[in-house]
């Protein structure tokens, strides 16, 4: 039996962020997301702590910062759809290193769900698979020198 292409995507997409988890760096204890920036980026807190996290591996529609211009397609539709699954949510984040922007790349988790893989499955973010200082193109993980993989006091378990 053939496997249509946007369910065998998922499957390998899936896979590629299980081991790109495996290799990630977990930001100890929970966050309180405070802001959705867009349908990638968010802002969350723990105390005085205040980050900039751009979920890894996806890739949403950008919302215009201009007044009166609309943005991509669907930039609000993603945009909502992310708060209304994370807003104001404590959440667990495993990090990836920044981005040239200086954002946290990192992988999102509300209660074990991937927060990047259900914007993915809600077709509100498209499997982004770039090339970095930690995995690349075709989805193999490239450790760093030294790394100690998910050697974290993370929450997570279901990855």
């Amino acid at each position: 039996m053939r496997r249509s292409v946007p369910s065998a995507f998922l499957w390998v997409f899936l896979v590629w962020l299980l081991l790109l988890a495996w290799t990630g760096i977990c930001i100890a204890g929970e966050y309180q997301v405070s802001r959705i920036v867009d349908g990638d980026t968010i802002i969350v807190k723990k105390g005085d702590t205040k980050l900039t996290i751009r979920l890894v591996g996806i890739d949403a529609p950008e919302i215009s910062h201009a007044k009166h211009e609309p943005g991509q397609p669907f930039s609000q539709q993603s945009t909502k759809h992310l708060a209304g699954l994370i807003l104001n949510q404590s959440v667990d984040i495993i990090s990836y290193g920044n981005d040239r922007y200086g954002r946290t790349l990192g992988e999102v988790f509300l209660g074990g769900n991937n927060i990047n893989l259900e914007m993915v499955k809600a077709g509100l973010a498209e499997a982004l698979l770039q090339k970095g200082k930690t995995w690349n193109r075709t989805g193999r993980v490239r450790t760093r020198p030294g790394s100690q993989g998910r050697a974290c006091g993370c929450k997570v378990t279901s990855t």
